[in-house]
Parts: structure tokens; C-alpha cells; sequence
């Protein structure tokens, strides 16, 4: 199942069996809505500006800036956000099984 993004632009790097990478570019404010999967691990990369990285269960939150990275477990609820007044970019690696999309509120 894939989902639309309120986001400024994404690009599919590479699509195969039990792997996803794209890039994501956020604008001031925009992030992908709240979600968990059930197989794929997710691995944020950090291209350009700072991107925050939002989970659950238990409640953190990370900042990726160029050159750092975050990794999610699958099951985990998460979203992407630019919590900036600069675009940002990360590279989006999602690997270790089937690609779901389950939106959380």
C-alpha cells in the first residue's frame, strides 16, 4: 500500500523486493503523517537541513542533521517533520520485508 505525503517532493532512488529508498524533501512545517510498519525497518539519512524524527511507545524524539542518521524497528509509530525554517532532506531506506503503511492517530 503506498501513501500520498503533504510534502514537497519525494524521488524513489531504488524499489525491489523487500527494499524502498527514497529521498524526501520537507518544507518549513510539512511531515509525513503519523504511521508504524509492520515488517520494514526504516533508516534515515540526513542530506540537507535538520529533520526531526517523532516516535511513540515510549515517546522520543530525534534530530538528523547532514551526515547522521536514525534507525526504526518495524512496529514502531513514527513520523518525519521539519520543525525548521529551511528545507530539509533525508534519504529514506526501508528494508526487511513487505512495504505497509499503517496510519496511527
Amino acid at each position: 500500500m503506498t501513501t500520498e505525503h503533504q510534502v514537497k517532493a519525494i524521488t524513489v532512488v531504488a524499489k525491489g523486493p523487500g527494499l524502498l529508498v527514497r529521498e524526501f524533501v520537507f518544507a518549513p512545517g510539512e511531515a509525513t503523517a503519523w504511521h508504524r510498519h509492520s515488517e520494514v525497518s526504516d533508516l534515515c539519512y540526513g542530506l540537507e537541513g535538520r529533520t526531526t524524527v517523532e516516535m511513540r511507545d515510549p515517546d522520543e524524539r530525534a534530530v538528523i542533521a547532514p551526515g547522521e542518521r536514525n534507525a526504526l524497528p518495524p512496529g514502531r509509530a513514527h513520523r518525519l517533520a521539519n520543525l525548521s525554517g529551511k528545507d530539509s532532506r533525508v534519504l529514506l531506506i526501508q528494508h526487511g520485508g513487505a512495504y505497509d503503511f499503517v496510519q496511527q492517530d
